[in-house]
């Protein structure tokens, strides 16, 4: 019965996971002329292939598909509710040199 409940938790957790893209990333709308490329340089982020790759998949685009203007679209950039602790914590980072990164 235990390997059960476990498979049967994991599997609820993981597709909580997955459906609940957009509820934490940050969003923003696309202006007339913008391409991927744009708006990863317009917030600082760093035109790498997985922040190209993260953008594709929690938008749920297919790769060749064009960015529409005044469309909203969530960033490759979590965002957290602060504990009024420290970063730290609220990341539940226990590992200091991890943190420091």
């Amino acid at each position: 019965m235990f390997p059960y409940f476990r498979f049967v938790f994991f599997t609820v957790f993981t597709l909580f996971s997955f459906t609940s893209f957009g509820n934490d990333y940050y969003e923003v709308t696309i202006n007339k002329g913008d391409n991927l490329t744009r708006v990863l340089q317009k917030y600082n982020l760093t035109v790498h292939q997985c922040n190209q790759s993260l953008f594709v998949t929690i938008n749920k685009l297919k790769n060749s598909e064009k960015l529409l203007a005044e469309k909203k679209y969530f960033l490759p950039v979590k965002i957290y509710k602060y504990n009024g602790k420290s970063i730290r914590s609220t990341l539940g980072l226990s590992d200091l040199l991890l943190a420091k990164k």
